[in-house]
């Protein structure tokens, strides 16, 4: 068992979620972004939605999603990974779960999938703070990696970037991580997240305990 060091990387998975949330506060302490907002008057391609596949037929959406249904994951978008059923099976078709995917095609994807429930009725968890950062790029103009960095890793002094360009070294994670380690070709778990949020974090050992 190898013993943990400064040097250590943990994977926090979704913990993007919050600090790119906070991100988009910042938008909106600046003027830059606002709660009530459509996200259609930052990505056009969401302007019209579908509601409802499988059991009940598509139906379009009676309200457009805005950003405060993105921050509270009322927006009707799953995840589509644990979601049984025709709709998770269509997200998963769209390919929005890879991480080879850029950003600007995720969100055109997601434009295009249908939304479980109506726009702001109902809690789902699932890739709402994604879509997001689509929302974040166009508001702030700029990336969503650059933008992350200013408004949210800066302040606790970060050094490991948000979105690691390369893939993580086994050696460099928790040894409870073995089947990574021993494994000559890197499970998910190992490798680097793309620029999408939920794709998790990897801060060294100091910075999480930081971020905590």
């Amino acid at each position: 068992m190898r013993p943990m060091t400064s040097k250590t990387i943990f994977r926090i998975y979704s913990m993007t979620k919050p600090i790119f949330s906070v991100a988009a506060m910042m938008l909106v302490e600046e003027g830059r972004l606002k709660l009530d907002d459509p996200i259609s008057s930052y990505i056009p391609d969401f302007a019209y939605m579908a509601v409802g596949i499988g059991v009940d037929p598509a139906r379009p959406a009676r309200h457009r999603i805005t950003v405060r249904n993105l921050l509270h994951h009322t927006s009707g978008k799953i995840y589509g990974i644990s979601d049984q059923g025709p709709l998770g099976a269509l997200y998963g078709e769209a390919g929005v779960r890879s991480r080879n995917i850029s950003l600007g095609k995720f969100t055109a994807s997601m434009a295009n999938l249908p939304l479980r429930a109506e726009p702001g009725t109902a809690w789902q968890y699932g890739r709402s703070t994604n879509v997001l950062g689509g929302i974040i790029e166009v508001a702030a103009g700029q990336t969503l990696d650059r933008f992350g960095r200013r408004a949210s890793f800066a302040s606790w002094a970060c050094k490991t970037p948000p979105f690691i360009k390369t893939t993580i070294k086994p050696t460099a994670l928790p040894s409870w991580g073995s089947h990574c380690s021993t494994s000559p070709t890197p499970s998910p778990c190992c490798q680097a997240p793309t620029e999408i949020i939920g794709a998790g974090y990897g801060p060294l050992r100091d910075e999480g305990i930081a971020y905590a």
